[in-house]
Parts: C-alpha cells; structure tokens; sequence
C-alpha cells in the first residue's frame, strides 16, 4: 500500500517548485505566512474556499493536492461553494432532519448548523465528511462534482484530514 502524501508536504512542493519562499507564496494566496506554516507542517487544515483557491492559483488540482491522485488534473472548476450549501440544505431536508437534529449528529451548536447552510463558514474537508455522513451521501456528491472518483475515495477514507 502506498504511503499517504500528507497536505503540508504537498503544498511545500507546489511553493517550492514555483520557486517562491512562503512571503511571496502568502502574497500569491492573500492568506496570512502563520497560516501557510500551520498548512505546511499539518498543524492546520485549510477550508474548501482554501482548498479551491490554492489549486486555482497555483495549476493543480484538489485531487493531487489532497493526495487522491498522483497525476495533477485541475477538478477546482467543478466547485461551487454556494451549491454546496444548497446541497447540504437539500439532503438534510430529503433525510427529513431539523436543523436542530442535524447540529447535534454533527455534535456542533444549531448556529453553526445554520451558518454551514448560509455558507457563512468555510467549511473545513473534515466537516465537510462528516455532514456528508449524516445525510447519507458522499462528500463529492455535497460539491456537486460531476466525476468524483478520486476525490469520493479521500472523502470516504478520510485521508489526512482528521
């Protein structure tokens, strides 16, 4: 079996091979260097917003970013963020779960719950798994992807993200 490419190595070759040190690669994804340092020795995990922008701005995609695919094939324009809210909206209610319900599986507060479903919160690939095991779905399903083969196998496993 093959070893598991942790995130922070992956994001480290991506700065790496565009020959940016972390100043400059913090500049290229407006996010602050405490937070590309946390993402790089796996102290911190990035949220799907993050997760979009890196493999936009840097010409990578989601699935070799998070270790699913040893080939870099850009899946990040298949993502519509708030389509995801609308989809966790939408098997909460097919499953005939309350929001009140749906917070306490999730073991968050019903605010929470409700800002998840405005997309008031970026939703971390961690969260993001676990609602979709609440709601009986997968987590490529909940991003509306078209061809989720890879990235449905690393939300399934949970890899490196917990």
């Amino acid at each position: 079996m093959n070893k598991t490419i942790k995130f922070g190595n992956r994001i480290r070759f991506v700065r790496k091979k565009a020959k940016l040190n972390q100043k400059e690669f913090c500049e290229l994804l407006d996010i602050p260097q405490s937070t590309l340092s946390a993402y790089e020795t796996d102290r911190m995990q990035p949220t799907l917003a993050a997760l979009v922008s890196i493999s936009e701005k840097c010409g990578v995609s989601m699935d070799w970013l998070c270790g699913t695919n040893s080939v870099n094939n850009d899946t990040s324009s298949y993502i519509d963020t708030s389509e995801v809210c609308d989809n966790i909206i939408r098997y909460r209610k097919q499953n005939k779960i309350s929001q009140t319900e749906f917070a306490k599986a999730l073991g968050k507060s019903l605010r929470t719950v409700q800002k998840y479903e405005k997309g008031e919160i970026d939703l971390t690939i961690t969260a993001l798994c676990q609602i979709a095991d609440v709601l009986h779905t997968s987590a490529a399903e909940l991003l509306g992807l078209e061809t989720p083969e890879m990235l449905l196998r690393l939300m399934k496993k949970y890899i490196w993200f917990c």
